[in-house]
Formats: C-alpha cells, structure tokens, sequence
C-alpha cells in the first residue's frame, strides 16, 4: 500500500485537473485507510474544494474473503464530513 504521501500527491495532481474542467464533485470508487486520512487532512488544511463520495472496499481482492461490516461503517462514520461522504460499499469480484 502507498504511503499517505502518495496518495496526497496525487489526489493533488487529480483535483487540479478536475478543477480546470470543472468539476465541482466526484466519487471515489474505491477509498482506502490511507485516502481517507488524506482527505481529512486536505479538508482541514482547506485544500479539499470538492465534495467527494467515497466507496470503501467490503472484501479483500487479493485474500477473496469478506471483511467484518462493523468495523467499516464505523469507519465511514468516523471520516464523514461537510465534503467528504463515504457512503458507498466497494465488492471486488
């Protein structure tokens, strides 16, 4: 997995693009723990100018198994924000 960094930098380079076009929101497909961090983080430094939809990841892909579903919404509630929702469940098949 990336370091929180990495996904900094280019969810950077992501939203600079989307703003030139301008795009006001979008949804994230597929949100991880470090992602969530970063959003926090860029929406508290006044950085994060969209509102962003999040889809977190309901199965490991790469283990083909299941994850527990409460410690996931606990997770959603606890980055919910003004901009950042992750409302959505992500099943890899």
């Amino acid at each position: 997995m990336y370091q929180d960094e990495v996904w900094e930098r280019a969810l950077t380079r992501a939203m600079q693009r989307l703003t030139a076009w301008g795009v006001t929101a979008y949804t994230d497909a597929s949100t991880n723990a470090p992602q969530l961090r970063v959003y926090r983080k860029m929406e508290r430094e006044g950085r994060l100018r969209f509102h962003v939809s999040g889809s977190i990841a309901m199965n490991d892909w790469a283990k083909d198994r299941v994850v527990d579903p409460e410690p996931v919404v606990a997770m959603a509630d606890e980055y919910r924000s003004p901009l950042f929702d992750p409302i959505g469940r992500k099943w890899w098949g």
